[in-house]
């Protein structure tokens, strides 16, 4: 890492003052929760989760395994509970002699984001986390903040082309932000205001971020988000899991309808459907976007947000 300002995400240094919190959890929330929670269990396939549209088996069981964390106790059967438990142990039989996690177990390149969301998986789950994994996201930071997804990208240009999404994902997983990553997000978010995402990877970077803990994060930061957040327009039912999540997060009011619409987008299997077209072939999968739902359904109740409101900040945001 170089010597720009550190901040720990793991240190809350906020207090603020709390509103009153939403009615309970709608029964209709419960039972979509449920539902989505037996069809994941139902899709793992021998020790893991798969994805269907020619994605990664380690990202995809990595991903469900940290969704399912969020997901309230009460939901998961003892059933689940031992899938989820012989599931991180497949993932840590994973994990290369590089210390991270590649796409595949059969490549020998590790991958910052299989690394990030494993990592993510384990601590979900009171797992222990391997410094060897850690260090391996920092050799992946690039000098300027922000983190190439492969080690060998780093001050390459396909490093910096991947390093937008790939920093807030990692940056969630390592529990430290630098000055530097915060500003290149920032220009991220600037530069993508001249056109609507068509894809679920900017709403993707937004949950990321605002899974940080809010006292690492740049009140102007935030804003950005805010902003591509308050214009997106979801067009599948993965978009509109993420959508929810954000809202969420930022304790928005539009989230109650944001979560009665994933309610009804919900298959009958307990399912939803991938996003239709763009994106990476693993956003198209429905195990990736059921996942993405019940954890988004139970944030909306569970989560104290960042914001109150469309517009109102907390004022005593840390600074970078």
């Amino acid at each position: 890492m170089t010597n720009q300002k550190l901040c720990g995400l793991a240190e809350p240094g906020i207090v603020s003052r709390i509103e009153p919190g939403p009615a309970p959890l709608p029964q209709l929330s419960e039972g979509a929760i449920a539902a989505g929670v037996r069809y994941l269990s139902s899709q793992r396939r021998g020790r893991k989760w798969s994805c269907s549209r020619n994605g990664s088996d380690v990202w995809t069981t990595a991903y469900v395994l940290a969704r399912l964390g969020e997901v309230p106790a009460d939901f998961l059967t003892h059933r689940l509970r031992q899938q989820i438990e012989d599931s991180l142990d497949w993932l840590g039989e994973a994990q290369t002699p590089g210390g991270g996690w590649s796409f595949a177990p059969e490549e020998a390149t590790d991958d910052a984001g299989c690394t990030a969301w494993a990592i993510l998986a384990f601590r979900q789950h009171g797992r222990p986390v391997s410094s060897f994994a850690r260090g391996f996201l920092r050799r992946c930071h690039q000098p300027d903040g922000t983190f190439a997804a492969q080690h060998c990208r780093v001050n390459s240009p396909e490093g910096r082309k991947t390093g937008w999404p790939v920093t807030a994902i990692t940056i969630r997983a390592l529990g430290i932000v630098t000055s530097a990553s915060a500003e290149l997000l920032e220009q991220g978010f600037r530069a993508a205001a001249q056109w609507q995402p068509a894809q679920a990877s900017g709403l993707f970077v937004c949950a990321d971020i605002l899974d940080w803990q809010p006292g690492a994060t740049p009140e102007s930061l935030l804003n950005e988000v805010r902003q591509m957040v308050g214009r997106f327009t979801a067009k599948s039912a993965l978009e509109q899991a993420l959508l929810l999540r954000c809202l969420a997060r930022l304790r928005h009011k539009s989230m109650w309808v944001a979560a009665a619409e994933l309610g009804q987008a919900q298959e009958a299997d307990g399912s939803w459907s991938g996003a239709p077209v763009g994106g990476p072939a693993m956003f198209h999968d429905p195990v990736v976007s059921t996942a993405t739902a019940v954890s988004a359904l139970a944030m909306r109740e569970l989560q104290p947000g960042i914001y109150f409101g469309p517009d109102l900040p907390y004022r005593g945001l840390g600074k970078v």
